[in-house]
């Protein structure tokens, strides 16, 4: 009898045989008979094996299902280390959000401590107001904001159609001057804003800075009375606005 085995890594290789321990078949059988018929050939173990540069994966009837190359592992390979890198990254950046997060939260309690403090300046520069009648004018030297330059910064802000209006309610709140305190209210700055702090809302600088200021006396007379025109006519009937 005559018994032909699968062969995968060449006819003849004992490697062909290595799992079933079947030795290659000669012309006659062990008990010496021969017969013309050809034996059945026996099942291979289904898996992976590496023949030729690639994997070949075969079934239990030793034919091939799906040849992977040694290309593709390497691809394979690239893609699942690129998956570890972005394991990592994201395990760093959660690391670095923890470390944010105190950061972060004593911004917040620092800006939610900046209002009582304004408030606090605004007060303190209210009874230097008290105090003495040229402190105002001490503090603020015509030469640091001359009128002209402050007029040219509001005419920036104000459309010229409202600006004479505008220039009016300035003029008799403050007379253009950016440290202006009121002696008996607090009122402060350029447009009077009682309490000062509101100022705050256009930004941190409003004790010092006219652009601020400007900012906000010009969206307080739009809130408020819908344009500084409508303003100043409020102003001119109750000296106030």
């Amino acid at each position: 009898m005559i018994s032909v085995a699968p062969i995968l890594f060449g006819v003849g290789s004992p490697a062909a045989y290595a799992d079933t321990g079947t030795p290659p078949a000669g012309n006659s059988s062990p008990t010496g008979g021969s017969s013309s018929a050809q034996a059945p050939t026996k099942p291979s173990r289904t898996g992976p094996v590496w023949q030729g540069g690639g994997l070949r994966w075969v079934t239990d009837t030793g034919q091939e299902r799906r040849r992977v190359t040694a290309a593709e592992i390497a691809r394979l390979s690239e893609y699942t280390d690129g998956l570890s890198d972005l394991s990592v990254g994201f395990l760093q950046l959660t690391a670095g959000l923890s470390q944010t997060a105190p950061t972060l939260l004593g911004l917040a309690s620092g800006v939610t401590s900046l209002s009582p403090g304004m408030s606090e300046l605004s007060s303190s520069l209210s009874e230097l107001a008290s105090s003495s009648s040229g402190a105002a004018g001490f503090l603020e030297p015509s030469w640091v904001f001359p009128r002209p330059a402050l007029k040219a910064m509001a005419l920036s802000i104000v459309p010229l159609d409202q600006f004479g209006a505008f220039d009016q309610i300035i003029s008799h709140e403050s007379s253009w001057r950016v440290f202006a305190v009121n002696p008996s209210s607090g009122a402060y700055g350029l447009a009077q804003a009682l309490p000062a702090h509101k100022m705050g809302e256009e930004g941190p600088d409003w004790i010092f800075n006219p652009l601020t200021q400007l900012r906000w006396a010009y969206k307080y007379m739009n809130e408020r009375y819908g344009s500084p025109m409508a303003a100043w006519a409020f102003w001119q009937e109750h000296n106030w606005y």
